[in-house]
């Protein structure tokens, strides 16, 4: 079979050969879920090869809500100690009653960029091969719709200090991610909060205290588990935390 669907639940069962085939991002997913971490509610596609037409997926996007989605790349070592940030796409997409063409375009993409040129240097410079057995993943979550989110990291990069970085912007942190939009920048020391910025045509702060110690929780529980400084993408949406993104911070 060329195409294989799971759950959360399903991918978590899977054996240990087939289960390194769904790539870093799904299985660092996998973990937050299977942790207890709120994540937003998701597919995992593996394809052999590539998109096929068969009718376990053609069933699936009959059957996928109506809704607005995003579907994301997980490479073999993606968002591991090599995190290929920026080198596959990510591509949003609104699944409308009986318009699959969108669906599958947007999975094609994410398929697609595994190959690009982009991508192709960036293994040849880290020494990082393809997938030999020809298994490439694709993961479909629900697009939430925040109140406010933003990026945590455990430890400052900049000056190499044990403190937590915390950045936040009122909404969807897409204009953050990618630069357009400056946030809120709180710092957390040894229980000190200190706000050292406020987001431009803001005229009060992003967070409030309790979401501040709630997101330094989550800090230092990931970064327990998983046994180093994290890059946190998180976000806040009817007053519950989600998690939408963890992978180790390069420092």
């Amino acid at each position: 079979m060329n195409l294989s669907i799971y759950t959360y639940e399903e991918a978590l069962q899977l054996p240990g050969e087939i289960y390194e085939c769904l790539g870093g991002k799904i299985r660092n997913q996998l973990f937050l879920f299977k942790n207890g971490f709120s994540i937003p509610k998701g597919w995992i596609l593996l394809f052999k090869n590539n998109l096929t037409n068969e009718a376990a997926f053609s069933d699936w996007l009959e059957k996928l809500p109506t809704g607005k989605y995003i579907a994301r790349s997980s490479a073999p070592d993606e968002d591991g100690i090599k995190s290929f940030a920026g080198i596959h796409e990510s591509i949003f997409f609104d699944k409308k009653e009986n318009e699959m063409e969108v669906v599958i375009e947007a999975i094609k993409g994410v398929l697609d960029s595994y190959h690009s040129e982009k991508a192709n240097k960036y293994r040849a410079r880290i020494g990082q091969p393809m997938e030999k057995r020809g298994f490439l993943a694709v993961l479909v979550q629900e697009r939430i719709t925040p109140e406010k989110s933003g990026i945590l990291y455990t430890f400052n990069p900049i000056t190499s200090m044990k403190e937590m970085i915390i950045e936040a912007v009122p909404g969807s942190n897409e204009k953050l991610t990618d630069g357009r939009q400056s946030p809120d920048l709180i710092l957390y020391k040894d229980g000190i909060v200190t706000i050292k910025r406020i987001c431009p045509n803001s005229k009060k702060e992003c967070l409030q205290n309790k979401e501040i110690m709630t997101l330094v929780s989550l800090g230092k529980k990931l970064e327990c588990l998983l046994g180093s400084p994290q890059d946190i993408e998180w976000a806040f949406s009817n007053q519950e935390l989600i998690v939408l993104q963890a992978r180790p911070l390069k420092i």
